[in-house]
């Protein structure tokens, strides 16, 4: 299965939670660090590639792999540090169980870069991981449509 098109995201991405239920504002996250559209592709490894478009800035593509599995290998910008392509080495099949069992390991990975890129990285990926869900949600959605 391949989708090749890219899928607009909803602006819920630029809100961001906080703990404190009783604050009478909304913050939002840059909109440099929210990714504006995805698509999902298989590659020629019959790995599943989710791809991330962002406002431009001009910079270098440093890839990283997932420290506990290296099933996870992230393509990552050397100056802002957001994610643009997240490869899914361990997803052979787009089946909905398939991507169910993944979706830990994919937080994991997450997790595991914004430790690695410092204090305020977790709250800079939570609208990629959030994008990537959507992403996986829609290929459920395509593969039970399938059937």
């Amino acid at each position: 299965m391949t989708i090749s098109n890219w899928y607009i995201l909803d602006d819920f991405l630029f809100e961001k939670d906080t703990k404190n239920k009783l604050e009478k504002f909304t913050t939002y996250l840059s909109p440099y660090l929210i990714p504006k559209a995805f698509r999902c592709k298989h590659d020629s490894n019959d790995s599943v590639v989710i791809e991330f478009k962002y406002i431009d800035v001009n910079e270098k593509i440093i890839k990283t792999a997932h420290p506990e599995t290296h099933r996870i290998h992230f393509e990552i910008g050397d100056k802002t540090g957001r994610i643009y392509r997240v490869f899914l080495h361990s997803m052979k099949s787009t089946d909905s169980k398939s991507i169910d069992n993944h979706k830990l390991e994919i937080k994991r990975a997450f997790d595991n870069i914004a430790i690695k890129n410092g204090v305020h990285a977790k709250e800079k990926y939570q609208a990629t991981l959030a994008a990537t869900n959507k992403c996986l949600s829609n290929m459920k959605k395509l593969v039970i449509a399938e059937y």
